[in-house]
């Protein structure tokens, strides 16, 4: 799936002509921001049916639940909306937003994501690059690891000695999740 992916990223960079970056309505100068505490189990149980439904494939069933996790700062959820915008699956093809989201996601350390990105970053030349800068920091101030109150650390695989970097939300009272959402 992952080579599908990396073709299919590639091969849209030199459909691609006019490439332009433009940080639509999130980079917005100065958006309102809304605080919300919501109980852990809820949000965990939401966000486990958001993956059981990634696991299945059918990416335009819950394109609204990946942004609403995307913006939530949840890494996971970032790389799948940045595979959805690089491959235009069940939405409108966006390499520059798919890009940048899958930059966001590389927060959490993680290979496979890692080589995705250099993959596509590789067809665009260094002034196209440098035109997501401002989207990239837009983005990472309201849903990168220190806007949305999250930690990342390494930690050891279930059932496994394998270590792994992992980013996650940080309990608030033990009960709850700190959230912001801006608009």
């Amino acid at each position: 799936m992952k080579r599908k992916i990396i073709a299919a990223a590639a091969s849209v960079m030199f459909i691609v002509g006019g490439f332009t970056a433009s940080a639509s309505s999130i980079a917005q100068d100065s958006p309102t921001v809304k605080e919300l505490k919501l109980r852990a189990e809820f949000y965990q149980n939401d966000l486990d049916l958001l993956l059981d439904k990634a696991r299945r494939g059918n990416f335009s069933d819950f394109y609204q639940d990946v942004v609403k996790f995307a913006q939530y700062g949840e890494k996971y959820p970032q790389y799948l909306l940045a595979v959805m915008l690089l491959k235009g699956d069940g939405v409108q093809q966006d390499i520059a937003q798919g890009l940048v989201w899958l930059r966001l996601a590389l927060e959490q350390k993680n290979t496979e994501w890692q080589k995705v990105y250099d993959s596509v970053s590789a067809q665009l030349t260094k002034e196209q690059l440098e035109s997501l800068e401002p989207m990239y920091e837009a983005y990472k101030a309201r849903f990168g690891v220190e806007a949305q109150k999250m930690s990342c650390n390494n930690e050891r695989m279930e059932a496994s000695n394998i270590r792994i970097h992992q980013c996650r939300k940080t309990l608030v009272l033990k009960e709850y999740y700190t959230v912001y959402e801006y608009n």
